[in-house]
């Protein structure tokens, strides 16, 4: 992932656990956003748009649990009237 930021000040490294935590948070994030997107998906997108929408999601989301961003992505599908 070479969207990561990286730790200039090397005053502290996350363990592999944090990391690993991260990634898999991440991971979650971006599928669960790429799910919302389906909604309104088009066909002709290129897999290089959908990973980045889905990294740039993951981006704005990271430290956020992920009942809350459940909760807003329902909320979200209840309230907007313009999915498929």
């Amino acid at each position: 992932m070479n969207n990561l930021p990286t730790n200039q000040s090397n005053a502290w490294t996350p363990s592999l656990q944090e990391r690993e935590a991260r990634v898999e948070h991440r991971t979650w994030i971006g599928g669960r956003v790429l799910t919302l997107l389906n909604h309104y998906w088009r066909e002709d997108d290129p897999a290089e748009m959908t990973a980045a929408i889905g990294a740039d999601w993951a981006d704005v989301l990271e430290g956020m649990p992920q009942g809350a961003i459940q909760k807003a992505c329902i909320q979200y599908q209840r309230d907007e009237p313009r999915r498929k």
